[in-house]
């Protein structure tokens, strides 16, 4: 049985550790056969306080719950660069910000990187720069005369 990505992290007191394990393949039966060979691995050593699975119907409403942040803080976006340029550069500055994002995850995705809380945090200053750069970009251009 193969428990995939393990990851182990200390707090507080030598005896207070926490273990994250990829969701097992198959049913509850397949988690606690993992948390077994963990415990057996580990020996007597820790005590085992909590345990929690993030099943698809919390990824589902997470996912949902993200998109909806998404296409908030677009619309944000479209509406400050509207009043500040124009309502044809907030097109643009989305439509560039959604390329740079998009190309980064397919990237991603061809070299099989796993999508981690850094994964996220690399795609979200990929965001940050995109659009700080277009903004720069957008104000650097000559005015029409008055």
């Amino acid at each position: 049985m193969s428990l995939g990505d393990i990851s182990i992290q200390s707090f507080g007191s030598k005896r207070d550790i926490l273990i994250r394990v990829q969701r097992q393949e198959g049913d509850e039966t397949a988690q606690i056969a993992a948390i077994q060979r963990i415990t057996e691995t580990l020996g007597e050593n820790f005590d085992i306080r909590r345990t929690e699975f993030v099943g698809p119907t919390i990824g589902a409403e997470l996912a949902e719950k993200g998109m909806l942040a998404v296409g908030c803080a677009l619309l944000a976006i479209m509406i400050y660069i509207w009043f500040r340029f124009e309502w044809q550069f907030s097109i643009a500055a989305v439509i560039a910000l959604g390329h740079d994002v998009i190309s980064t995850v397919g990237l991603f995705a061809l070299a099989s990187f796993e999508f981690n809380l850094a994964t996220v945090a690399a795609i979200l200053t990929i965001a940050g720069y995109s659009i700080n750069d277009t903004v720069v970009v957008f104000d650097r251009r000559p005015r029409k005369p008055a």
